[in-house]
């Protein structure tokens, strides 16, 4: 089977690979990324250091273990948290509904 695309399309292909994969990558990106311990993690999240705790205990947030020393690179929370967004499009639909 092959499948033929016209230039226009498959360059709207690679534009939309390029904008989902963006965020996920820092090529070319001379910023370090933020590394935090549990007390600026808790900070950074507006949250008590005891709930950081009790995330790491339960392997529920992403960190880094070096040595005695916990830490947390802020990409890894950032992703992490945008995995946590409720979507409310199906309360949205049901609002319009009724």
């Amino acid at each position: 089977m092959r499948i033929e695309l016209e230039p226009q399309d498959l360059q709207a292909i690679a534009d939309r690979v390029i904008e989902v994969l963006r965020p996920h990558l820092q090529v070319g990106s001379n910023q370090e990324d933020t590394i935090f311990d549990k007390a600026g993690l808790a900070e950074y999240l507006h949250v008590d250091v005891s709930w950081i705790n009790k995330q790491i205990t339960a392997r529920a947030i992403p960190y880094l273990k070096m040595g005695k020393y916990t830490r947390f690179r802020k990409t890894d929370i950032d992703r992490w948290l945008e995995g946590m967004k409720v979507d409310l499009t199906p309360y949205v639909k049901l609002l319009k509904r009724g």
